[in-house]
């Protein structure tokens, strides 16, 4: 099992890291599965923004859902 889960957008055509979520020793009983908390301020406590520099890979987006309207 992964230890974490990053979330990510493209802000100003750029990679931008939103989230990290490491899950929590709390568990739900409801959805039977632990609880997640993001830690990015923890991570990165001295800026708004992580553009996700060290990234130089191909990024192959299978689902994703629009949220605005790209333009070229």
């Amino acid at each position: 099992m992964r230890a974490y889960i990053g979330t990510c957008e493209i802000l100003d055509d750029r990679l931008t890291v939103r989230e990290i979520n490491v899950y929590s020793d709390k568990y739900d009983e409801s959805t039977e599965r632990f609880l997640m908390h993001n830690i990015i301020h923890q991570v990165f406590p001295d800026t708004t923004q992580v553009h996700a520099t060290w990234f130089t890979g191909a990024l192959v987006i299978l689902n994703c859902k629009m949220m605005g309207r790209l333009m070229n």
